[in-house]
């Protein structure tokens, strides 16, 4: 028995059109002096053996004959291999919540908590015990002192130890009467920024927010920190092309503006073809493994002139 290769055959399909099964197609390499990685030329003839059908067994019979019945020519050669993907695998989305009703001046301290949100993703489980830089120091001035004086009055840590899988931190912020709004930022100096997250597989991610608290009540009047997207434009076996696009939640006085930067594996990226003027969205292209993507924001009142202590915000994809 023999077979004649087709337009657009690659050594596997003649292997299976041939014995039906890849078990026999080893035979059939053997037989033959090729091997499955070839490429065979339209209209080579091969021998097909009696070993080879039989070490396809029950399911290269099965396979044979709905190929003859049905008169099929498997042809891929000509049919690309399938492009990468883009998977977010760490991207801790957090929120600013009161934890406590009593109010500040009478408590002594601003009780909130830094949550996760709708939109958190890990797809790898939490790595087990605290979170990484415990006791995640965060630093506080008044905002009224910090207009006049742009420097902290203080940093404190996590009010108590809390484990990474609960997602969730606790902050005491002494309060101080005759004040306006406190605000609270970690640290972008150095890291681990607060708060950061990692993953079973040694990845991290956190997210740094900016945060206003009310002047006399136990309330997050503003929780500022950018966003990211991440969408697939195109892709090959190698490479994957990816739009990213930043976004920040509304202002709140006194911050009129803000002005974002692209951080790690977003740096160095084109205009969007689609929206080249857009500053907010940019292209890269990133090949296999795991990326960080990340954005920060600078923040201003453009009234005065006065800069805010920044936040920042990383995710960590996966092109596979």
């Amino acid at each position: 028995m023999t077979i004649t290769v087709q337009p657009n055959q690659s050594m596997s399909d003649v292997i299976i059109q041939a014995v039906g099964s890849m078990e026999g197609g080893m035979q059939f390499c053997e037989d033959n002096g090729v091997s499955i990685s070839d490429v065979p030329v339209v209209g080579t003839v091969y021998v097909v053996s009696d070993l080879s059908l039989a070490l396809s067994k029950g399911a290269g019979t099965a396979a044979l004959q709905y190929i003859a019945q049905n008169d099929i020519t498997i042809g891929t050669l000509g049919v690309a291999p399938a492009g990468l993907g883009c998977t977010v695998v760490l991207y801790p989305v957090m929120q600013g919540l009161a934890a406590n009703p009593a109010v500040p001046s009478g408590a002594g301290f601003w009780d909130y908590t830094i949550s996760a949100a709708a939109g958190f993703v890990n797809v790898n489980a939490l790595a087990s015990g605290d979170f990484p830089g415990d006791p995640n120091p965060v630093s506080y001035q008044y905002v009224d002192v910090y207009v006049a004086t742009p420097v902290a009055a203080g940093s404190v840590n996590e009010y108590a130890t809390a484990t990474m899988s609960g997602k969730s931190i606790e902050y005491h912020i002494p309060y101080a009467a005759g004040h306006t709004d406190c605000i609270v930022w970690s640290d972008l100096g150095s890291s681990p920024y607060t708060v950061t997250f990692a993953d079973v597989n040694g990845n991290e991610a956190y997210a740094a927010p900016l945060v206003f608290l009310h002047t006399n009540t136990q309330h997050v009047d503003a929780f500022l920190i950018p966003e990211l997207t991440v969408a697939v434009v195109s892709s090959t076996p190698s490479e994957c092309t990816l739009r990213l696009t930043r976004s920040h939640p509304s202002l709140q006085a006194p911050i009129t503006s803000v002005a974002m930067a692209w951080l790690y594996a977003g740096v160095g990226g084109t205009a969007d073809p689609l929206d080249p003027t857009n500053a907010d969205k940019t292209i890269v292209v990133l090949g296999p493994g795991l990326h960080t993507l990340g954005v920060s924001a600078q923040y201003t009142d453009s009234g005065d002139g006065v800069g805010f202590p920044a936040s920042a915000m990383s995710m960590v994809v996966e092109i596979a």
